[in-house]
């Protein structure tokens, strides 16, 4: 698996394996893996708080990126834009 935090109010979205953080302009993921079948989803981010948060306590979700069958070794390159 490999995982990507933000801020959930920013929205986190995936359409195939293309995934979303926030509105236009967004930040865009696009994973390539030769040999590998990738699925992707998003979840929300468990968080156990302090006495304070940079975030101002804001819930936060993850993009998550996981083989889709057992694998002994993987190489995923992501292509991150703006």
């Amino acid at each position: 698996s490999w995982l990507f935090q933000s801020k959930q109010d920013l929205g986190v979205t995936t359409e195939g394996l293309v995934s979303r953080f926030g509105t236009d302009p967004a930040v865009t993921i696009r994973p390539t893996a030769s040999g590998l079948e990738l699925r992707a989803s998003v979840h929300p981010t468990e968080v156990v708080w302090a006495y304070s948060s940079a975030s101002g306590f804001r819930p936060f979700a993850h993009l998550r990126y996981d083989t889709v069958a057992p694998c002994v070794q993987a190489v995923v390159e992501f292509e991150i834009t703006w």
